[in-house]
């Protein structure tokens, strides 16, 4: 038998190969996106939008959705990849790798709000705008930063010519716009649409304990992202140990986004789950050797609080 990869080797290489896994099925949601499957929340929205009288402007915001979650997993695989990177390094940096996997929480959660099938269409679209222009909003804020630069204030400029054409359209399409207070008014606070009301971002807070229950650490990632005393004084444990409890908590995200997203489009989650959780199953047992039956993807789900997956 040959020599096992150390913790981290092992840890790299999972990684990877949800890197390669994801960009897969990334080329799977792609090709279907311009015809989704009967009888699924992505038909449900696209027949939405062919029935409304502002179809083309609708369509648009379709496109700029799946903009949206193609950017998303884009951001979510660098993050991953500076995980591995982080962890191959010859000192352990945990707090680094945490504040890593908290931003792939975050693309993570981002994505699935965007695909919710557990909402409405209207729901669905109101998020959508609310992503479009919030879009529109922070990188002009962002160029506050620079002050009186020249360039800053005519890339804003075109920023906010922008931000109040995508109003405009919206609120052809049939969208209200309830705006900020104060010197903002000019920008949005929420989107309505139909008999539904969404906010322009997620609160990941809250709505991550319903993607990823299993082994949800955001707190823990977050006091990490935000270099909190009670972590960085009390972070303890053998290297093994702190790798798995970054690495799994990755893992069950992996899980939440290959269900969310194959649930919306009606694909089969199945086989990318039990790859990933064949994965989580070799680098727990690496950290916590036993003798034990492996618990399946299935009772792993069903103990996890996890809805079940398709019938094999």
């Amino acid at each position: 038998m040959g020599v096992e990869p150390s913790i981290r080797v092992l840890a790299s290489r999972v990684l990877a190969q949800q890197v390669r896994h994801f960009t897969a099925l990334l080329r799977q949601w792609n090709g279907i996106f311009d015809d989704p499957l009967p009888g699924t929340p992505a038909h449900a929205d696209l027949d939405h939008i062919n029935r409304h009288s502002e179809k083309a402007n609708l369509l648009g915001l379709r496109w700029w959705a799946h903009r949206a979650t193609t950017l998303n997993l884009r951001a979510a695989g660098e993050h991953l990849t500076g995980v591995s990177v982080v962890l191959q390094a010859e000192r352990l940096l945990p707090l680094p790798a945490m504040a890593l996997a908290r931003s792939v929480y975050e693309s993570v959660v981002n994505t699935c709000w965007l695909v919710d099938a557990e909402v409405s269409a209207e729901q669905r679209l109101a998020r959508w705008a609310g992503r479009l222009l919030h879009d529109s909003q922070e990188p002009a804020s962002a160029l506050d930063s620079f002050g009186n630069a020249k360039a800053a204030k005519k890339e804003r400029e075109r920023l906010i010519d922008a931000r109040r054409l995508g109003q405009r359209l919206m609120m052809r399409a049939g969208f209200d716009l309830k705006a900020k207070g104060g010197d903002k008014s000019d920008e949005t606070a929420r989107v309505a649409y139909g008999s539904e009301s969404s906010s322009l971002t997620p609160n990941i807070t809250e709505l991550v304990n319903r993607f990823t229950p299993a082994s949800n650490l955001w707190h823990l990632f977050s006091g990490a992202a935000h270099s909190r005393g009670w972590l960085v004084s009390g972070l303890e444990g053998s290297e093994t140990e702190i790798i798995v409890s970054v690495i799994v908590p990755l893992l069950d995200t992996s899980d939440a986004l290959a269900f969310e997203m194959s649930r919306y489009f009606g694909l089969d989650p199945r086989p990318t789950i039990e790859r990933t959780h064949r994965q989580r199953t070799v680098i727990v047992q690496r950290a916590r050797p036993n003798d034990s039956p492996v618990v399946g993807v299935d009772l792993y789900r069903e103990a996890s609080g996890l809805p079940p997956l398709p019938k094999p």
